[in-house]
């Protein structure tokens, strides 16, 4: 009992955070825009979090454009970091996950499986001095 009393408060809490920072929209169960001190975020949300489509831009100059899942990149999308670097496919719970293909700021890239984060299962490396 205190768990599920302890985890309703923080959905709570979270849900009054979250709130806080819309700055347009409905950034509880519907589309919304809202911003923090480190990036902004445009789209879907369901019980105050990122949920469905949607785009954050860091104030970094990184963004990350796709699908989200209980405030995680979750399902397909593409985050392209200030650097140039960039990275399109599966995501599961903020990790890059299935397929997909990243590429550094120097041109090399990796096309292929990743479980988790990682590589994994089959893919094609290329060399930055074999992309030019």
């Amino acid at each position: 009992m205190r768990k599920l009393l302890l985890a309703t408060l923080l959905v709570v809490l979270g849900l009054q955070t979250q709130a806080q920072d819309c700055v347009s929209g409905d950034c509880i169960n519907g589309f919304g825009t809202e911003k923090s001190t480190e990036f902004s975020y445009t789209g879907n949300f369901s019980e105050g979090l990122k949920h469905g489509n949607g785009k954050r831009v860091w104030d970094s100059g990184s963004t990350y454009d796709g699908d989200w899942k209980f405030d995680k990149q979750h399902g397909n999308g593409k985050i392209v970091w200030a650097d140039g670097g960039s990275y399109e496919g599966g995501w599961k719970y903020n990790q890059r996950h299935g397929n997909g293909k990243y590429v550094w700021a120097d041109g090399a890239s990796y096309e292929g499986d990743y479980k988790f984060g990682e590589k994994h299962g089959k893919g094609k490396q290329i060399w930055a001095d074999e992309a030019s």
